[in-house]
């Protein structure tokens, strides 16, 4: 028997809009979260806080797992 995890997020890029007012990383986190729903009881999107643009950025720039878990 294959476990389902409880929680799975989905962390976005915090992109601007681009010349058609399309947030693509925003976007391309939502389409991939509903996919996911099918193998987790839970799954959500979260996004960088503001000043960053993307999780990697916001970990190196002292982001921790505590701050991500925080924005769910």
């Amino acid at each position: 028997k294959v476990l389902a995890p409880r929680l799975i997020l989905v962390v976005s890029d915090n992109d601007e809009p681009n010349k058609f007012g399309r947030r693509v990383g925003k976007e391309g986190a939502e389409e991939l979260s509903w996919v996911l729903k099918r193998h987790a009881k839970e799954v959500r999107v979260v996004e960088p806080p503001g000043e960053f643009k993307d999780l990697r950025e916001w970990l190196t720039k002292g982001g921790t797992r505590s701050d991500v878990e925080a924005k769910r």
